[in-house]
């Protein structure tokens, strides 16, 4: 029998309640923003 996950990222904003009552894993979601700015 094979297993299933519930899994999403963490800017998800799902209520703690919720992660514990389904055993949802929740994955770091990084973003990297940057500006490139060009000199006239």
């Amino acid at each position: 029998m094979s297993k299933v996950a519930i899994i999403t990222d963490s800017t998800a904003g799902l209520p703690a309640q919720l992660v514990e009552r389904y055993g949802i894993r929740i994955v770091t979601n990084v973003v990297i923003y940057r500006i490139l700015q060009r000199h006239r």
